[in-house]
């Protein structure tokens, strides 16, 4: 990651800062302002939401997983406060597994012009997505709505 984007690791700490605020009941807004936008248009969205949510960093690869590290390729990311991965599609099915097993949600999109660019922001709410369905099955949770940003 660092190789394609010299500037990932800083901004994915960046992020990882909003989220332990969340953690810590402090605002998250404050650990990083560019949120507070975003944390008003979700709660606009979702009024009884209040703190109930979470944020985490996202990449995008065409196709990960090909590589030698695999495992560790998700531990740094999750390490580092991710919590998605967006691809194209997967080398392995062993790579999103390691994704699943770190907690990160391993999306996937058509090929094609990519509907985001880095520094975007996007939510999630897993009950609207049937993403909350598939995740119990893979984790036994029930994940709340959550903020990701995409490098």
């Amino acid at each position: 990651l660092s190789r394609k984007d010299p500037a990932y690791v800083g901004r994915a700490k960046e992020v990882q800062k909003a989220q332990k605020a969340i953690e810590a009941g402090e605002c998250p807004e404050k650990a990083l302002p560019e949120l507070a936008p975003v944390i008003e248009t979700i709660r606009a969205n979702y009024p009884a939401l209040d703190n109930n949510f979470g944020v985490g960093s996202t990449i995008f690869a065409v196709k990960p997983g090909d590589g030698s590290a695999r495992e560790q390729a998700a531990s740094c990311q999750k390490v580092l406060g991710g919590w998605a991965n967006i691809a194209n599609e997967y080398a392995t099915k062993r790579y999103r597994s390691n994704l699943i097993n770190w907690g990160m949600l391993p999306f996937l999109i058509p090929e094609g012009e990519l509907p985001f660019k880095n520094g975007c922001h996007c939510h999630t709410c897993p009950q609207q997505q049937g993403i909350c369905t598939r995740l119990q099955r893979y984790a036994g949770c029930v994940p709340i709505p959550t903020v990701i940003r995409l490098w």
